[in-house]
């Protein structure tokens, strides 16, 4: 017999979805420290004094661990737009109307 059943982990309350793992974690807090360490001025100063292909690198590398990385996303209006281009013209027009009568209601 499986230790797990299919679809459990061995630990239901472990990481949150989006935690950081410890190394990411770590360098995030490295580039903040070092950040914080330098004057702002200075710092702005030396990024505008190198070269536009340096500045993006820059910002890319930042950016890498400042901002969380996107995960799948289900996107179910794809499948709405393309319910619609298969409406004839008339039942597209219909639809419309009542989309834009429950928008009218939320207001």
């Amino acid at each position: 017999m499986a230790q797990f059943e299919p679809g459990q982990s061995g630990n239901p309350a472990g990481k949150k979805k989006g935690t950081l793992n410890k190394v990411t974690h770590i360098r995030k807090e490295n580039l903040q420290k070092l950040i914080e360490s330098i004057e702002r001025d200075h710092l702005e100063a030396d990024i505008q004094n190198l070269s536009a292909r340096d500045r993006v690198k820059i910002y890319l590398a930042a950016h890498e661990y400042l901002v969380p990385k996107l995960g799948r996303v289900e996107v179910q209006e794809v499948t709405e737009i393309q319910e619609l281009l298969l409406m004839s013209p008339e039942e597209r027009v219909a639809e419309i109307q009542r989309i834009k009568e429950q928008l009218a209601k939320k207001k």
